[in-house]
Order: structure tokens, then C-alpha cells, then sequence
């Protein structure tokens, strides 16, 4: 999965989001690869739309890979407490 790849074609860069990326010690793991990527551009547009709904100054978001844990975060204060309980229904 090529991060940077996914980002480019995923952001509308005239929102002029940074996106800062620590990538250290990638590690390979099986996974399914198009849910995997699909999965990280649900993300990452929810990021960018939740940082322009609320007109961010320096909106930011933080791309983590870790051995194999990969951590997206935004400036954006979280997910509303209502919504982050029905997170994982389908």
C-alpha cells in the first residue's frame, strides 16, 4: 500500500491541509489490500471534510506507521461521543 499515493489522489489540495507522515520500520503483513486502501480514504476524506466543515486554521493531518500499525489523527477535536459509539455498525 503506497501511502503517498493514496493521499495524492484522495485530498483536494487546494484545502491546504498539512499532512505530516512518520513512517518508521514498515513492516509487511497479509491483509486485503483494495479494503485496506479503501478503508484509509474513508479516513482521510472524513478528515479533510470534518477540518473544512470547521474552518481549521493550519488543519493537519498526521499519517503513523509503525511496525504494522498504521495511526491517522487530525486537528479537528475528535469524534462526537454519539457517533463514535455506532462507529463499527455496519
Amino acid at each position: 500500500m503506497n501511502i503517498q499515493l493514496i493521499q495524492k489522489d484522495t485530498l483536494d489540495l487546494k484545502n491546504n491541509i498539512t499532512i505530516k507522515q512518520n513512517i518508521s520500520n514498515p513492516s509487511s503483513f497479509l491483509s486485503y489490500e483494495n479494503e485496506l486502501v479503501q478503508v484509509v480514504v474513508n479516513i482521510l476524506k472524513n478528515a479533510e471534510e470534518i477540518l473544512v466543515e470547521k474552518n481549521i486554521s493550519n488543519p493537519t493531518i498526521s499519517i503513523t506507521i509503525k511496525h504494522a500499525t498504521l495511526t491517522i489523527e487530525d486537528n479537528a477535536s475528535g469524534i462526537k461521543q454519539e457517533i463514535l459509539e455506532r462507529n463499527f455498525e455496519p
